[in-house]
């Protein structure tokens, strides 16, 4: 009997792991675009940006705009910035939602 139960407790605790990893599976990502300015709204180039999520850690560099584009999961975001020219950085916190596109600027300094 005992060893029955044990059985049931090993298959059920699989099942919940195999379900919590499929459903970072089943999410899709959704457009995160922005630009990256300093505090006299001047774009900011050659800048890295981080966006971490519980599922994943993006890092991606802005252009000659400052401008960046990048795909991310929906929910709680922390986006980081470091400016590698001029030694600025900055942070913001978003929500994505769970479809479309966000949009954002982050201002360094």
């Amino acid at each position: 009997m005992r060893s029955v139960k044990g059985i049931g407790l090993f298959i059920v605790i699989v099942v919940g792991l195999v379900g919590c990893s499929s459903a970072n599976d089943e999410m899709e990502h959704v457009s995160l675009s922005g630009v990256v300015h300093d505090s006299a709204d001047r774009p900011v180039e050659n800048c890295s940006v981080n966006s971490t999520n519980r599922f994943e850690e993006n890092a991606i560099m802005t252009d000659s705009a400052g401008k960046f584009e990048t795909g991310v999961y929906p929910g709680k975001q922390s986006i980081t910035v470091h400016c590698l020219d001029v030694k600025m950085k900055g942070e913001v916190k978003i929500e994505v939602p769970p479809s479309g596109r966000t949009d954002i600027q982050i201002t360094v300094k």
